[in-house]
């Protein structure tokens, strides 16, 4: 098994990844070195981190799967088609994050993953439920996932991978409903709704 040392510390490669580490996380920590050797050190960095962000307490911060791959993704680029780091649009982050987070495989492009969830209300919204805008005309046209408290992650055109609130003033004009998809393996949902479109 393969051993990292960060701030001077050794860890297996099973515990950092366990810990959730990312290294946008581990770039902005600019203190001393951690005087506990436990990944739980980083997993604690990051829920700090989000919770800060969200505007929400540490405890909320649960889905540390979730947040460290934000984390990982956290300023990638826009690329229209794109699907990596390298460059990655809006659908093809969902259903990275539903393959990587939520072991849920998903349909690409805004408007089939529309299309392909259950309608929830805005206030009815829960961390992981897809939001919906409508940014060019009367078509379902760009899609992020709700975090807590009004913040969802997305990928747009002019800030790449980025955290954003309901609450701004453009996206509340574009907003154009959420949308849920039983999360786990859906695969067969997945291929039933391929079927039948």
């Amino acid at each position: 098994m393969s051993s990292s040392t960060v701030f001077g510390f050794a860890f297996n490669s099973e515990e950092l990844t366990s810990s959730a580490i990312t290294q946008n996380t581990l770039a902005e920590y600019n203190g001393p070195s951690p005087l506990v050797q436990s990944p739980n050190f980083y997993i604690n960095m990051l829920q700090n981190k989000y919770a800060e962000k969200l505007d929400a307490s540490v405890q909320d911060m649960e889905n540390t799967d979730l947040y460290a791959f934000i984390d990982q993704w956290y300023g990638t680029k826009y690329a229209w088609g794109g699907t990596t780091q390298n460059g990655v649009d809006c659908s093809a982050l969902v259903q990275n994050m539903y393959r990587e987070v939520f072991k849920t495989d998903i349909v690409r492009t805004s408007y089939f993953q529309h299309d392909m969830s259950t309608e929830v209300s805005k206030d009815s919204l829960q961390e992981g439920d897809l939001v919906f805008f409508k940014t060019m005309g009367n078509r379902i046209s760009h899609v992020g996932v709700y975090l807590k408290n009004n913040f969802f992650v997305h990928s747009c055109s002019s800030k790449g991978v980025t955290i954003s609130s309901l609450d701004e003033n453009y996206w509340s004009k574009v907003y154009a409903g959420a949308g849920r998809i039983e999360k786990g393996d859906s695969t067969a949902q997945n291929d039933q709704y391929l079927a039948m479109n």
